[in-house]
């Protein structure tokens, strides 16, 4: 879905840069933007550039929806699991980080928003 969604967006892009964007996506998932540039040879500055311009928001936006999305999943998958176990299994610092980032992408807690996903 991710690919197809920066192939659309890119075709307003060069080709170089929507490849670009592509290796850092899968390289968000599990390291940071200073991280994943060093990584990939290029400017921290050039990666945010190219990756919104191919992928319609910042690396550490993307990161950060990609770590909400591992949670959603994760919960969903063990029903019994606890937040702080979730958390810690999909990249937050602690609980109250991964209650902050609910609350600011979906304005409520992640128990409600599953309530919501159940109901």
């Amino acid at each position: 879905m991710l690919e197809s969604a920066i192939t659309e967006r890119a075709a307003d892009t060069n080709r170089a840069n929507a490849q670009l964007a592509l290796r850092a996506a899968e390289r968000l998932v599990s390291a940071n933007v200073s991280t994943v540039a060093a990584d990939l040879g290029v400017s921290e500055r050039h990666l945010r550039r190219v990756f919104r311009d191919a992928v319609g928001v910042s690396p550490k936006e993307f990161a950060k929806l990609v770590r909400f999305d591992r949670a959603i999943s994760a919960a969903h998958a063990d029903v019994r699991a606890s937040w702080a176990s979730i958390a810690a299994a999909t990249g937050y610092y602690d609980q109250a980080h991964l209650i902050g980032e609910f609350h600011s992408i979906c304005g409520v807690t992640p128990r409600a928003l599953l309530s919501e996903l159940r109901g």
